[in-house]
């Protein structure tokens, strides 16, 4: 993959920053809360065989973009107050929250691709009914709440974050 579209820097940074103020070490709490619960929900959707339908795919896509712009506006911000920035852990806590922000509009992003890919494939396969709900219901409606339950709870890390440092 070219360096101009990789973005495992961003993953990888984000998931530093999920860890126990108090020890220094990866907090379990963390990865259940932004990993294993919106696993959970994602795969829970997998079992029941929920399908996104088309006007929750709209809101979605609307919602992302929205998103996405947004957070755009907020790493602006973060970016100005680092600069401003004096002391080291004021430093730490904008780069974590910089980073945080990053990987919320990549998550954003992917979601919004997700839900187009949902509707690209219901789309294609309209003549293979089981093969279309397959795709979708199997694979691609738990991916798109996989990531929207997790950008929620990214967005809330950020919005709390936010606050503390700004507030």
């Amino acid at each position: 993959m070219s360096t101009k579209v990789n973005v495992v820097d961003i993953i990888k940074e984000h998931w530093r920053t999920l860890y126990d103020s108090d020890t220094g070490k990866l907090s379990c709490l963390d990865i259940f809360s932004f990993l294993i619960l919106p696993l959970m929900v994602s795969i829970s959707s997998s079992v029941f065989k929920f399908k996104i339908d088309d006007s929750t795919l709209s809101i979605l896509v609307n919602f992302g973009a929205i998103f996405t712009a947004l957070l755009l506006s907020v790493l602006v911000l973060v970016y100005d107050q680092k600069s401003k920035a004096t002391g080291s852990n004021e430093k730490v806590a904008l780069d974590e929250l910089f980073n945080n922000v990053c990987y919320s509009v990549l998550i954003s992003i992917s979601m919004v691709v997700f839900c187009l890919l949902s509707k690209i494939f219901e789309n294609v396969f309209f003549e293979y009914k089981d093969n279309q709900i397959f795709i979708s219901v199997i694979f691609l409606s738990p991916i798109v709440i996989f990531l929207l339950s997790h950008l929620v709870l990214t967005i809330l890390m950020v919005l709390k974050r936010l606050h503390a440092l700004l507030g």
